[in-house]
Order: C-alpha cells, then sequence, then structure tokens
C-alpha cells in the first residue's frame, strides 16, 4: 500500500484481528500504554472504534453492555478488543478458584488482544515488561492461544450473538 491507495478493509477476522496487534504495538511503542478500546467491523463493512474508561466491576458491566447494543445496532458481524489485564498462567491444577488474577501471587501484567465473529474466538497477548524506574515499558513478542486450555469467561467476551442464531455474513 502507498501513501494514495486507501487502506484494505478486513475481510475477516483474521485480519482484523492482525490489524489490532499491529495496532496495539505501535500505540504501545508510542506511548508506553493504550486505552481499552474494541473495533467492530458491520455487515455492510463499516468499522467502528469504540474506546472506553473504566474502574470499577459496575462499570465495566455497563460498558459490556453498552458494547452489545452498539454491535447489535449496528450489525456488527466481528470485533476485536485490547485491553489492559492482569493475567495467571497456571497449570489447571495449581490454580486456586474464586482468586482474581490481579490478586494472584503468580500474576503477569498484559495487554489482552481477543477477536470474535460469533462462530471464532482468538485471543492472545503482549506482556508489558517494566524495566526500572523512568524506563519505557516495553512488550514482549506477541503470544497467541490456540484454544488450549483458555477459557474466555469475563465481562466483554460473548460480546455477539452466536453465528448459528444469526444469518451468515457475506463477508465470510
Amino acid at each position: 500500500m502507498t501513501k494514495d491507495e486507501p487502506a484494505k478493509l478486513p475481510t475477516n477476522l483474521e485480519e482484523l484481528y492482525a490489524k489490532q496487534i499491529e495496532f496495539c504495538r505501535k500505540i504501545f511503542d508510542e506511548c508506553g500504554e493504550v486505552q481499552p478500546m474494541w473495533v467492530g467491523q458491520s455487515n455492510d463493512n463499516e468499522l467502528y472504534p469504540i474506546s472506553a474508561v473504566f474502574g470499577s466491576p459496575e462499570e465495566k458491566e455497563e460498558i459490556g453492555e453498552t458494547l452489545r447494543a452498539i454491535f447489535k445496532r449496528f450489525d456488527v458481524i466481528r470485533y476485536v478488543s485490547m485491553l489492559d489485564s492482569w493475567m495467571v498462567i497456571s497449570e489447571k491444577d495449581k490454580y486456586v478458584p474464586g482468586t482474581r488474577p490481579s490478586e494472584h501471587p503468580d500474576r503477569i501484567e498484559v495487554i489482552l488482544i481477543t477477536g470474535e465473529d460469533g462462530e471464532n474466538e482468538i485471543f492472545g497477548y503482549f506482556r508489558i515488561i517494566r524495566g526500572e524506574e523512568g524506563e519505557k515499558p516495553r512488550l514482549s513478542e506477541f503470544k497467541r492461544n490456540n484454544g488450549s486450555g483458555f477459557m474466555s469467561l469475563g465481562t466483554f467476551s460473548a460480546l455477539l450473538p452466536r453465528q448459528n442464531n444469526r444469518e451468515a455474513s457475506s463477508l465470510h
């Protein structure tokens, strides 16, 4: 793509996801952080970027419901998100149920990038590496989960109806 050529719009979840990974890396390298963001793509190929700031669990719930309503209103068929988060990578038998990742002793700080199209969910993350005080944080290599051992049950998962409950999209 040259300066004069328009950007090619994604035609599937993988392409939208790849663009979000690239965008996240650029923003983090420039700013040292990212803001929570979702990018939805509608059935008529429009892109809807949405950013939100939240603090409390109640605010997260409200934003989750608002995202579901927006995605429904604009017939969003796929979306990706990037959120800074705490994550625990643990053997199933070593993780203590009910422990919030932010309170777990083995937590790591990540930028979580997820994607969904009503049929498939994809997930990966950059680990945030913090150096000495005053040093700019950096990101690890991107690690993608290929479905093994990851279960997404959070507020910002399943923002779209399952594909078998809707008509198939012409953009898939």
